[in-house]
């Protein structure tokens, strides 16, 4: 299982049991998925853990309208085995939910890369 697949299971089953914040192993491509996360505000933040340098604690945007996370859920997209690509050109087809692309620029939504004109493989996609 990598670190996306892991990151994902974690992330849905915290968000069915209405807990808004989880640890997670802190790598390199985690901490820009979070970045990336809390800039599009489905994340408030994330801290790193005092008994364990190794982990973080990330913490879940609550929509307080309806009580719930603004995130429903996250799907992965791409395998190992099988990668799913975009082309820039095809960005606004998916103007419902977010898409994170790994792209040669890095992490970056299916709209960043599309204002780049760029594509890439679709690691997942948020709803």
């Amino acid at each position: 299982m990598t670190q996306l697949q892991k990151f994902i299971a974690t992330l849905n089953l915290n968000i069915k049991a209405n807990i808004f914040f989880f640890k997670f192993v802190k790598t390199k491509f985690i901490l820009q998925l979070i970045k990336l996360l809390i800039k599009y505000n489905y994340f408030i933040g994330y801290k790193s853990c005092v008994k364990d340098p190794l982990k973080i604690i990330i913490f879940f945007k609550l929509n307080l309208e309806q009580n719930r996370p603004l995130m429903i859920s996250c799907k992965q997209i791409s395998s190992s085995s099988k990668s799913v690509y975009i082309k820039f050109n095809q960005c606004s087809q998916f103007s419902s939910s977010l898409l994170i692309l790994s792209t040669t620029h890095g992490i970056m939504t299916h709209k960043e890369a599309c204002s780049y004109r760029i594509g890439g493989i679709i690691l997942c996609k948020i709803i």
